[in-house]
């Protein structure tokens, strides 16, 4: 049995996952589908969270589990499997990310947003009056996130919430000889209008991921084609299994990407 994961992206709670994980489970795959602190229906003060607080709440989950998990990350989402890949590489098997931030080491999620020119939240992030959260107006929430799945509003603002701006800021540090040692997978958006896919592919460009896929849709893909995400993380899987990073092999490459990120 595989077990699976999953960490949504800003903005949001967990129930953005909803559909991928009963797909998923009616493979028989186990989901555990973390909710970050702060966000939808779980407590957490905006001033007291940063990016080493999710990273220590998912890594501390991860860390009961038996089995070694399937890690996957969607926007913000990316960041925080960094920081726990980095944490606990011993747990994980693979990380995945979907139209995810995919930092380099000493990178923020603010760092990568302000190179994504073409980004539409960019422009139209509302910073709360005491500098600790960022929104949007609802009337701007279908173009950004919901440019191709506008049927689901209703579930996509089930779960919006203020975003804690703190572990926006916070940078995450990466090692070769822990997170370099994890096999990552990245699913391009080809038409997000939040991690936009010049981004994307620079992101991917200036990382060691393995293997690539590509959906035609928007940012939130759980909620625009969940079939075809599901069947990408179902193929993931199953070439996780028994896998073995030869890191000798790739030392060469990752010693560079670390020194000159």
């Amino acid at each position: 049995m595989n077990k699976f994961v999953l960490i949504h992206g800003s903005c949001q709670g967990s129930c953005a996952w909803w559909m991928v994980k009963e797909k998923l489970e009616k493979q028989n795959n186990e989901v555990i589908n973390i909710e970050l602190p702060g966000h939808g229906n779980t407590v957490g003060n905006a001033a007291d969270l940063t990016l080493d607080f999710y990273r220590d709440y998912v890594a501390d989950i991860i860390t009961k589990a038996q089995d070694n998990v399937i890690l996957v990350g969607h926007g913000f989402g990316g960041v925080v499997i960094s920081a726990v890949a980095e944490l606990i590489p011993e747990k994980i098997s693979v990380l995945v990310y979907v139209a995810a931030l995919l930092p380099v080491s000493g990178q923020s999620l603010f760092d990568l947003c302000i190179e994504d020119e073409e980004s539409k939240s960019n422009p139209n992030i509302i910073v709360s009056d005491d500098n600790l959260t960022i929104g949007f107006r609802k009337e701007d929430i279908p173009a950004i996130f919901l440019n191709d799945c506008l049927d689901h509003y209703s579930s996509f603002m089930s779960s919006y919430c203020p975003e804690p701006f703190i572990p926006l800021t916070n940078p995450v540090f990466l090692t070769t000889e822990k997170f370099g040692t994890v096999s990552k997978i990245y699913i391009y958006a080809l038409q997000d209008n939040v991690v936009t896919l010049p981004l994307q592919k620079q992101m991917v460009a200036a990382a060691d991921i393995e293997e690539t896929y590509s959906i035609d849709c928007g940012h939130m893909i759980q909620l625009a084609n969940p079939e075809e995400l599901t069947r990408i993380l179902i193929n993931v899987a199953s070439k996780a299994k028994g896998s073995q990073i030869d890191i000798p092999k790739k030392k060469k490459f990752l010693d560079y990407f670390f020194r000159t990120s």
